[in-house]
């Protein structure tokens, strides 16, 4: 009797000690089943979220890229518009020129008939020739350098955006300075013929009526 009680009670505490092991090997199985699709979620969110970041950095790039595009083109626009309008101021100032010359040779050529009356009719006309002479040189002098004006282009060079202003007011002040070096020599091309004028008015007044030199 003691021997199947004996047996009974280490049955007993065999099916104690073995249950919870049976039950935390199971439990801890469904623990790591149920682990596996949480992981993979994650890792399929993190690889999402790269993929994302990778996207956003190439439209980031290919913005920057149509932005510098844009800019480019508008930096060529202005370029454009200011070359234009310095070409046609320059034009502007040539054609002025060329119509203040114009005039004056006609002035000197008027000058340079009535001379050559007084001339025919014995009078000494020396010093309205030098004059004559002094003004055709410089009416020649200023139609050379009206020429080479005509000729001249303003090129502006843009290498970097914030010099800019300063590349194409450096063009607009070299234009101002050339074409002022061409008025200086139109206006003394001016005076010139003006001296003629006045040498032949002296020469003018300094003849009698009768064609004949005052004493």
């Amino acid at each position: 009797m003691m021997g199947v009680m004996r047996m009974a009670c280490l049955a007993l505490l065999l099916f104690v000690f073995c249950i919870p092991a049976s039950v935390y090997a199971q439990d801890n199985t469904e623990a790591t089943g149920s682990l596996r699709p949480a992981n993979n979620r994650i890792m399929n969110v993190q690889s999402t979220v790269a993929v994302r970041r990778e996207e956003i950095q190439a439209r980031r790039e290919e913005i920057k890229a149509n932005v510098q595009a844009k800019l480019e083109e508008y930096k060529m626009r202005v370029v454009e518009r200011i070359q234009t309008h310095l070409t046609n101021r320059n034009s502007r100032w040539v054609s002025h020129f060329d119509r203040v010359l114009e005039r004056l040779g006609n002035i000197l050529a008027r000058i340079t008939t009535r001379k050559d009356k007084f001339k025919a009719g014995g009078v000494d006309t020396a010093s309205v020739d030098a004059a004559i002479q002094k003004a055709s040189d410089a009416i020649q002098l200023a139609q050379d350098a009206v020429a080479s004006q005509e000729a001249k282009t303003y090129q502006i060079t843009i290498t970097d955006a914030s010099t800019a202003r300063q590349d194409a007011s450096e063009q607009v002040t070299q234009l101002r300075n050339d074409v002022e070096s061409v008025r200086l020599l139109v206006q003394s091309a001016r005076e010139s013929v003006h001296s003629a004028l006045m040498a032949l008015s002296t020469l003018r007044i300094s003849v009698t009526p009768s064609g004949m030199q005052t004493q």
